[in-house]
């Protein structure tokens, strides 16, 4: 999940931020990103809104620890 640990890293980080320190050491496009995005969110573990018209902000959700489930899971 290296696109978690970075948002973690982060706290907050725009989408286009993230699009480019990951397109520095990996050959993904926005699109898979996007995708890995709203696995994430479905999942809970990130929040993803509107900044402006063409930025998305991303951020960390607190994840309450539940019996036998960790975000690494």
């Amino acid at each position: 999940m290296v696109v978690y640990e970075m948002i973690k890293e982060n706290g907050v980080i725009f989408d286009s931020d993230l699009l480019n320190e990951l397109q520095k050491r990996y050959d993904v496009t926005k699109q898979q990103i996007n995708d890995v995005l709203l696995h994430l969110e479905v999942m809970g573990l990130i929040k993803v809104s509107r900044a402006s018209k063409d930025k998305k902000r991303i951020e960390v959700r607190q994840v309450e620890k539940r019996e036998g489930l960790t975000p690494s899971e």
